[in-house]
């Protein structure tokens, strides 16, 4: 019996050459020596933006949840500004936060900020931030639909006055609001 090789589908060589080729995305490394008691680096700041106030929160860049010091509290507005840049051979590995109105176990998720680390210079690295969103979905008898149009509440978050994202979709900081009442962001999951 002879053994007929078939070439590889050209659709399927892309994604093989990427996943085979790209080197693997490092979890953040100091290239000095960590000192005890080092500050843990912020990964961004939470902006809350009503009309005459605006208060940053720091969100480190260790993974976890945390409750936000504006629990409770509606705002016009949430800016997202860039963290810390970090120092290191490598690419920092990529995290994602997940933004949240309520806490534990009745929190519901508002969207998900994707980060990733752009070079500013050689061995420095900066944060850049993607928004996702996924609607919530209820079915009404009849078919699958936003919760939003169902209940008239808000119907998605929308993007103030963006900055040009660079070529993959991150933005160097985002402001962002519910359309059309106000926000709460009580709290959020660093992955």
């Amino acid at each position: 019996m002879m053994l007929r090789l078939r070439p590889i589908p050209a659709w399927l060589l892309l994604p093989l050459a990427l996943i085979l080729l790209s080197p693997p995305a490092p979890a953040f490394t100091d290239d000095e020596d960590e000192e005890e008691g080092a500050e843990i680096p912020v990964l961004l700041w939470i902006e809350y933006i009503n009309d005459k106030e605006r208060i940053p929160v720091a969100v480190p860049l260790a993974a976890g949840a945390a409750d936000s010091p504006q629990k409770g509290k509606a705002f016009d507005r949430i800016a997202i500004r860039p963290g810390s840049a970090l120092k290191s051979r490598d690419r920092p590995g990529n995290r994602a936060v997940g933004l949240y109105r309520g806490r534990g176990e009745q929190r519901i998720l508002l969207g998900i900020l994707r980060v990733r680390y752009y070079s500013s210079a050689p061995g420095i690295w900066a944060p850049r931030y993607q928004l996702y969103q996924e609607p919530i979905m209820v079915y009404d008898g009849r078919r699958w639909q936003p919760a939003a149009v169902s209940t008239g509440g808000a119907a998605a978050l929308m993007l103030v006055d963006p900055p040009v994202p660079n070529a993959e979709g991150y933005y160097t900081s985002l402001e962002f609001t519910l359309s059309p009442s106000a926000i709460y962001l009580d709290s959020w999951q660093v992955q």
